[in-house]
């Protein structure tokens, strides 16, 4: 059987050279995940490296690059599947550099398909997956999520956060993503994902 290997990365809105870094990166992930497949490793192991460099990279939201919650957090998801019916998933961590690492130990080492905050963080700390929060939380990420606040309160164009608007002025108190899919040497199939989500989320 041919393999194959095809990578996505959720951005945001892109300006010139941004464009094409991101690009390099997802290229770097697509040939890091096909030579995995090359040396006989397995679609999911293949589609795991790929979405790992694109955790790394900071360019993309997911891993490194995550969008921040309105309180000024990271809280990430990320999910492995593969063709004979696997599927890990972690959501809202948000200690952990490589969420879809996480996942993928989800399946190997649990008899759970998702685990949810501080039970995915428990796991992630006791397989040495935890890192310090400011690795996600950067101040350049919080110079923008103050930004983008700023613009928020002063009614500028956020249509895609309308109803979040709403929420909060009625209740003041409270308060992207990347991927790959493989098929390996033997046929078999594998996908994952991460996300920081969207910037403002709750």
């Amino acid at each position: 059987m041919r393999s194959s290997i095809i990578v996505h990365g959720g951005a945001g809105r892109l300006r010139g050279e941004d464009v094409e870094r991101r690009l390099e990166v997802l290229k770097e992930a697509a040939e890091k995940g096909y030579a995995v497949i090359v040396r006989g490793g397995t679609a999911l192991d293949a589609v795991v490296e790929a979405v790992v460099l694109l955790e790394d990279s900071g360019l993309l939201n997911a891993g490194l690059g995550s969008a921040l919650t309105f309180d000024g957090t990271a809280e990430l998801d990320a999910g492995v599947m593969d063709g004979d019916g696997l599927i890990g998933a972690v959501a809202a961590v948000r200690r952990v550099k490589n969420p879809v690492v996480l996942a993928r130990r989800v399946v190997e080492l649990t008899d759970h398909i998702l685990l949810v905050g501080e039970g995915a963080e428990k796991l992630a700390k006791v397989l040495g997956l935890e890192v310090p929060e400011e690795v996600l939380v950067t101040r350049e990420k919080l110079e923008r999520l103050r930004e983008l606040k700023a613009r928020w309160a002063r009614g500028e164009d956020y249509s895609w956060l309308s109803k979040l608007r709403k929420l909060v002025e009625e209740h003041p108190g409270c308060f992207g993503t990347v991927g790959a899919a493989a098929v390996d040497a033997e046929g078999r199939v594998a996908a994952a994902t991460s996300t920081g989500g969207y910037w403002l989320k709750l």
